[in-house]
Formats: C-alpha cells, structure tokens, sequence
C-alpha cells in the first residue's frame, strides 16, 4: 500500500501546484482528468475513473471522481480512507472512496490550500 501512496501524492501534488497556480487570479478553476481507485477486492486501478477538480479563490479544493466496473467479490460497500491505508488526496487525509458491491466507486477529497 506504501508504494500506493507514493504514487497517488505523486499525481495529485503536481495538479495541486496547477490548480494553486491557476487560482491566483480569484476566480474558481474546473479541472478535468483521470484518477485512480482501489477496488473492493484492495488491487489498485490507475486512471480507472474520471475525475473533476475544483479549486476557489479562498483556497477551497474540492475533488471528487467516478468509476464503473471495478471488481468486488465482498458483497459489501468497500471503504476506503486515510485511517485503513495510510493514503493521502491532495496532500491530506481528508478523503473518502466508497466501492459498492455492483462495482461502482466514488472518491471525495477536500482541502484547504493556502
């Protein structure tokens, strides 16, 4: 999961910079692209879902991104968060990523940026 971790901070820390840059003329920037998921089964998806960045003047960023089809063999809604693997979004903690049992993944990540 380490190696995990490193490579979504990697991704995101590089669109956290473009999205902070972007900001700085006070209004809100929309950025599209692909994210990754960690399926109910615990296998990680690179680019499986997209994603939508929004960032405010303020120093709000909200990033919030979708997938289908991802496998999960537990019948179960799959939580994913900072607590069980030790995986960062944006920099932060602050995220959640749901995986229902049909396959369909959510992740919700929020941070302030100074």
């Amino acid at each position: 999961m380490k190696k995990t971790s490193i490579f979504l901070v990697g991704i995101l820390a590089v669109i956290t910079l473009l999205v902070s840059w972007k900001v700085a003329d006070n209004r809100a920037v929309i950025t599209d692209g692909l994210c990754n998921f960690i399926d109910g089964n615990g296998v990680w998806h690179p680019g499986a879902g997209a994603a939508q960045m929004v960032a405010t003047s303020s120093g709000q960023v909200s990033y919030v991104c979708k997938a289908t089809g991802l496998p999960n063999d537990t019948g179960k809604t799959v939580h994913w968060d900072n607590e069980n693997t030790g995986a960062t979004c944006l920099g932060g903690a602050n995220w959640k990523m749901i995986i229902s049992p049909n396959g369909n993944g959510s992740v919700v990540c929020h941070m302030e940026h100074e």
